[in-house]
């Protein structure tokens, strides 16, 4: 006979922040030349009919693939496995990281013509590498950063690699959000930072309330027992909540 199955909860990976406390000015200058060809641009208001050329992925890889969450890929995009397990030999240009957002969504910006690297690097739970491969501009992986653990390589042969990354988070309140601060607070506006965080968690916070109300609702109308356990787990759950809160929302001193 089978062990029955066990509910055990899960924490999520610790996030390492960058070592700056606040928002700092850059200490290296952008190149001059840089500047100028940037200021040469000419401006273009966004228009999805021209600037959007999206096709679906070929295939998405799945959890059993990877031996983690949900990740996807957009269309060319290859990955393949490095059957090494220590890939800090200096080719990397972001040090293995989690992100502080459930999801994100890195879109390629640069033309990728001649470069050579550049892949976005994956570690498995067994240690191994796994490397999406073939950026392209305008090309975009979205993944769960935030459980994944990550890096962007090092790439030779171009003049630039950059990447334009957009973080989301799950749209049903009712999903739990294990979304941090520690990957921004050191880069972000603290007083806009914590003011966006806030508005944001206390809407999924009414939300579940007012979904829980009206289930509690429906239950007296049919004249059920009350569900003590449930609605127990239900306020104890909100109360991680917004011990979560507590811990993202703290004074920085310089």
């Amino acid at each position: 006979m089978a062990p029955a199955a066990t509910n055990v909860p899960t924490t999520p990976p610790r996030v390492v922040g960058p070592a700056t406390k606040k928002a700092t000015r850059p200490t290296n200058q952008l190149p001059q030349s840089m500047i100028d060809e940037a200021r040469m641009v000419r401006k273009e208001a966004f228009d999805p009919k021209v600037h959007l050329n999206y096709d679906p992925p070929r295939r998405i890889y799945t959890m059993k693939e990877i031996g983690n969450v949900n990740i996807s890929f957009g269309d060319g995009t290859t990955a393949t496995w490095n059957r090494t397990t220590d890939s800090e030999d200096g080719t990397s240009a972001v040090a293995w990281h989690y992100d502080s957002f459930p999801f994100v969504c890195v879109t390629m910006l640069s033309d990728c013509n001649g470069m050579v690297g550049g892949e976005t690097a994956l570690r498995r739970p067994d240690g191994h590498i796994m490397k999406v491969r073939g950026p392209a501009m305008g090309t975009a992986m979205v993944l769960q950063g935030r459980y994944i653990e990550h890096q962007a390589l090092k790439a030779v042969g171009g003049r630039e690699r950059i990447s334009m990354v957009t973080s989301f988070r799950p749209r049903s309140p009712i999903i739990k959000d294990e979304t941090v601060l520690t990957g921004v607070r050191g880069i972000s506006d603290l007083s806009t930072l914590y003011s966006q965080y806030t508005d944001y968690r206390l809407e999924l916070l009414e939300e579940r309330l007012r979904l829980m109300l009206k289930e509690e609702r429906r239950r007296q109308i049919a004249n059920h027992p009350f569900d003590l356990p449930k609605v127990r787990k239900f306020l104890v759950e909100q109360k991680e909540f917004l011990d979560s809160m507590l811990e993202e929302l703290i004074e920085v001193h310089d």
